[in-house]
């Protein structure tokens, strides 16, 4: 767990977590977001982000 910035065995630089640190939790958060306010599939994060992805031209 990611203690504070000034920790140097966070293994962050500058005060930021390590990289990849809630990361997850983050597209989570916004898959969440997304489906209450836009997308209304009520599906899983992943889904909700493709469905995203797809309305908005995924490359």
């Amino acid at each position: 767990m990611w203690t504070s910035p000034s920790t140097p065995a966070a293994g962050g630089t500058r005060g930021y977590p390590p990289r990849g640190f809630g990361t997850r939790r983050s597209l989570d958060d916004l898959a969440a977001v997304l489906d209450d306010r836009f997308l209304h599939t009520r599906a899983a994060a992943q889904k909700v982000l493709a469905a995203y992805a797809h309305d908005h031209g995924s490359r």
